[in-house]
């Protein structure tokens, strides 16, 4: 308290009576208050009802004859339902008194309804209050629902269903409309965008299903790669039974990420956009620890840096062979585009580069001053440079570096030489090892 009481501002301690007792004051209130919260828990806390839900709708095989009506209870302590009630109309909303019955915390109570449900139709639990008649839960059913049921997935709260089973006071049963099988490799051949997977989609649902496949990404930590999915396979409808299976080429913007990838293969209908199955599936790409091809550095702003032969200073990249054998360039690009245009620009015929060695080229848009001058320019702003591979007709990022905002004459590149981990360098080394950055990214 006599720190408290000490303004290190002022030479002295200061006159603080008034300070103190409203300390006492403010203690004194609290402890009443906390009296008074405790006795008032009781008529705080919300009705048990709130935690009562429609959980299933169970039609009889007589579309003519009465429904049943089962409800789920996620309270802590027991409840009666007397004084609840049921309707099927919006307009009266204390049609149906139900009995009374005790309903045990996570438990079950099915009742009939005392007429048939048409379709579409929608049904809601009410009770009566001093303010009107409240809803406690409602469930809307849709035209196309069908015997035997239909209702909550999980229970209690959870997505509306066609159910495959009646599952009158216990839980719902529910199975995937589709199942899905998928084999892919566990690694991504040297670092490419390019791999395979086998998909077999069976449909277990009892009507025609027409669907896609969406295909979602997931990096370390759980983290979607892209909102949208990175691919969508088309299938061709399957009635009840039926099998699709198909070999299917996926090509992933793995971006500069290595380690583990989680793939989401998820089965849509189409006209609805319901997830009607889904499977998973996990690769492996290289974490790092060795890149036999890659791009080194880069340098999108060069005032000062380096001059090339025409002593002009221009954007530059820095090309590394990180392996202990000569690497040929045929059949070899450079692009910042390598999903349209992954050809963009070839490296020279005969190329290659030695053991350990560095290749500056110029990404100038002057391919008339010589070979290794690139028909393109690069961004201070941030884009991205790719080594490209061509094999047949498909197109095979071998690397890629992801930049942002570049700052004048200094580079970004991988620090060890050849390892994933990309840094800013305010010394740019171009043609040798680069070296030890100033500053961590």
């Amino acid at each position: 308290m006599a720190d408290a009481l000490l303004d290190i501002e002022k030479r002295q301690r200061e006159d603080a009576e008034l300070y103190t007792a409203e300390l006492y004051v403010v203690r004194d209130i609290m402890g009443g208050r906390e009296a008074v919260l405790r006795a008032s828990i009781a008529e705080l806390a919300p009705p048990a009802w709130v935690d009562l839900s429609i959980n299933e709708l169970i039609f009889p095989p007589n579309t003519t004859a009465a429904a049943r009506l089962e409800l789920h209870y996620r309270g802590r302590d027991s409840l009666d339902t007397a004084g609840l009630r049921a309707t099927d109309d919006p307009g009266d909303l204390d049609k149906w008194p139900l009995p009374s019955r005790p309903l045990l915390p996570q438990g079950y109570l099915t009742l009939n309804i005392s007429q048939a449900v048409g379709l579409p139709s929608w049904i809601a639990i009410t009770v009566p209050s001093d303010s009107g008649t409240v809803i406690v839960d409602s469930l809307s059913i849709p035209a196309d629902a069908a015997e035997p049921a239909y209702g909550r997935v999980p229970d209690g709260y959870g997505l509306r269903r066609l159910l495959p089973a009646a599952t009158p006071s216990r839980a719902n049963a529910w199975q995937d409309e589709v199942t899905v099988a998928v084999l892919v490799g566990e690694e991504a051949p040297e670092l490419s965008e390019v791999f395979f997977a086998d998909i077999s989609v069976t449909s277990e649902w009892r009507d025609e299903i027409e669907a896609e496949i969406q295909l979602f990404v997931f990096k370390r930590g759980g983290v979607r790669l892209q909102p949208d999915p990175v691919m969508v396979v088309p299938m061709p409808p399957l009635g009840t039974g039926e099998v699709w299976s198909a070999r299917i080429r996926l090509r992933i913007p793995w971006s500069i990420d290595r380690g583990r990838h989680d793939l989401v293969f998820a089965v849509v209908e189409t006209a609805t956009g319901r997830r009607v199955g889904e499977t998973s599936a996990t690769i492996f790409v290289d974490d790092g620890e060795f890149m036999p091809l890659s791009i080194n550095e880069i340098c999108a702003i060069n005032e000062t840096v380096i001059a090339d032969g025409f002593g002009e200073f221009d954007d530059w990249a820095e090309i590394h062979n990180g392996s202990d054998t000569t690497i040929a360039l045929a059949d070899h690009f450079l692009t910042d585009d390598p999903d349209d245009e992954p050809w963009k620009w070839a490296f020279p015929p005969g190329a290659t580069l030695a053991p350990g060695g560095h290749r500056i080229v110029w990404l100038d848009n002057d391919i008339g001053q010589g070979p290794y001058h690139v028909s393109f320019k690069l961004d201070r702003n941030g884009e991205e440079l790719s080594i490209v591979r061509a094999e047949g007709d498909s197109s095979v990022v071998i690397d890629r570096i992801v930049f942002g905002y570049q700052e004048e004459d200094w580079s970004f590149g991988r620090y060890p030489d050849a390892k994933s981990s990309l840094v800013p360098f305010d010394l740019p080394s171009p043609g040798e090892v680069n070296s030890e950055p100033v500053l961590e990214w």
